[in-house]
């Protein structure tokens, strides 16, 4: 009796982890992608981990949580101290445009 076809070798195994994990770590690069352009890095990689393309949908549709400038209307961080396109303090301003 052949029981050559019963052996796996560890590079059979391997392939098989790989597409496995895969397709998870783009759905979390893709996820965090979005999030972040969404000033919301951690809340899209989660998304994208656990839902894939739900997840990137459902962290696209969410709002952006950057505010506006004052002076030039680009997109900042909340917790930002100077605007980033044109370097003026935020602070002066009082409350930023959201």
């Amino acid at each position: 009796m052949n029981d050559n076809w019963m052996k796996v070798t560890l590079f059979d195994r391997a392939t098989d982890y790989f597409w496995i994990v895969f397709p998870f770590a783009i759905f979390l690069g893709v996820g965090a992608f979005i999030g972040k352009s969404r000033g919301r890095l951690l809340l899209g990689s989660i998304l994208g981990l656990c839902l894939g393309p739900v997840g990137w949908l459902i962290t696209s549709l969410l709002s952006d949580r950057r505010t506006k400038c004052p002076e030039c209307l680009g997109l900042v961080d909340p917790s930002a101290r100077k605007c980033r396109h044109c370097g003026s303090d935020l602070m002066c301003h009082g409350k930023i445009n959201p």
